[in-house]
């Protein structure tokens, strides 16, 4: 007997007036078959959050892509989820990519089934009073090129954060002590943190970082005056931000390195430390791993006799 199945792809879009499957990113997650994959499209109206109990691949358009790429078509519009999304169990082997997450009502983004990814995504909080952007409760769960603002909890084996911009929020400590040695790797810590039993390396810091009993590699603190990483095992610090940082441009353009940067070069086995070195540099605008069509021109109209010819461009962003 020969077995044949096939992954569907559903589209989200609560647009008025634009035909999807669905409206909501919950009811194509309650449809879909476990191993379906959900994309959810380009809209200036927020979309509801939802909690995730199967295995899908969640993939948005982006987000603050009009800081980057402002002449770009459909960089003005990008996929933002407000409130607290979570992913249960039953959704080990799920994907968020290429959204912005917002609560302002507890955590934002809650993880507790095993090997969850969440890629190029934005990661904030916006309410009153102490809390985080992400809570990790599971196992082999990795984050990666992600903006994240505050982590509340971490807990579980082969947890992974790379090539992330992580901050506390508004002025407000976080502290990660148990954590089953998670690994932090070409991350840049900006904010109150304090990480305790975890293992560090590419990372760059420019604030206020507590280490205790951490495994530290080639890590940079771009302070003068400051070595919180210590000076063995390729470590290194008291160096000025402007001399690790291009320190201009907008957004997150401030931490490419410059010309001369003591990061080029200075990680584990020879790569760049901070958010764009390693194997997943960060991507602007929080692009997806895929096709996005940057350029459409409409000349006017046509007929049965004369062609309507369309150019469109689109650009590669794996």
């Amino acid at each position: 007997m020969t077995l044949t199945t096939h992954a569907t792809i559903w589209r989200v879009n609560n647009t008025a007036g634009v035909v999807a499957d669905f409206t909501t990113i919950q009811t194509a997650h309650d449809a879909a078959t476990a191993g379906d994959t959900i994309y959810v499209e380009a809209s200036a109206t927020n979309y509801s959050s939802f909690n995730v109990s199967k295995k899908v691949i969640i993939i948005g358009a982006g987000y603050d892509k009009a800081i980057y790429f402002p002449d770009t078509f459909g960089a003005n519009l990008g996929v933002f989820i407000s409130g607290i999304t979570r992913f249960l169990a039953g959704s080990s082997g799920s994907q968020l990519i290429g959204v912005r997450v917002n609560s302002n009502n507890g955590t934002t983004l809650s993880i507790s089934a095993d090997n969850v990814q969440i890629i190029r995504c934005n990661l904030s909080y916006s309410g009153s009073g102490f809390a985080q952007s992400l809570s990790i409760g599971s196992a082999n769960v990795i984050i990666s090129e992600c903006s994240i603002q505050g982590i509340s909890f971490i807990a579980g084996t082969g947890i992974i954060l790379r090539n992330n911009f992580i901050t506390s929020i508004s002025g407000v400590a976080f502290s990660i002590n148990n954590a089953a040695n998670a690994v932090w790797v070409n991350n840049i810590f900006s904010g109150s943190i304090t990480l305790e039993d975890q293992t560090l390396y590419n990372n760059i810091n420019r604030s206020a970082l507590t280490l205790i009993n951490c495994n530290l590699s080639n890590n940079i603190d771009a302070r003068i005056g400051e070595e919180v990483f210590g000076t063995a095992n390729g470590n290194f610090g008291n160096v000025t931000g402007t001399d690790v940082f291009e320190a201009t441009g907008v957004g997150f353009e401030y931490y490419r390195l410059k010309t001369g940067s003591p990061a080029i070069g200075a990680g584990l086995t020879g790569e760049y430390c901070g958010i764009f070195g390693g194997d997943t540099p960060f991507v602007l605008g929080m692009i997806p791993p895929i096709p996005w069509v940057t350029k459409l021109f409409n000349p006017g109209a046509g007929s049965d006799t004369q062609p309507l010819n369309i150019t469109i461009s689109v650009q590669s962003n794996n």
